[in-house]
């Protein structure tokens, strides 16, 4: 049996949570535009994949907030929860 695991967010889990949010901000609120456009939606995580510094750091500073929750399962983030 699975078990999913809430804890805090740290830092380094930024990449991780920067990917979630930009999958399924572009699967499930951006599907009404052109693919080209999306990028433009997601601010600082159409470059969740990217291994740039500033990128990545762009992605964590954007995530930063005073209480953020990631769910884990099997070591990997599946959800998030910023607030």
């Amino acid at each position: 049996m699975t078990h999913t695991l809430i804890r805090a967010y740290r830092e380094t889990d930024a990449s991780a949570v920067g990917v979630l949010i930009a999958e399924t901000y572009a699967d499930y609120n951006l599907g009404f535009l052109d693919p080209e456009e999306v990028g433009a939606y997601l601010g600082p995580f159409q470059h969740a994949d990217s291994s740039d510094p500033g990128h990545r750091q762009a992605i964590a500073d954007a995530i930063r907030n005073h209480t953020v929750l990631v769910a884990e399962r099997d070591n990997e983030v599946v959800g998030v929860l910023r607030g």
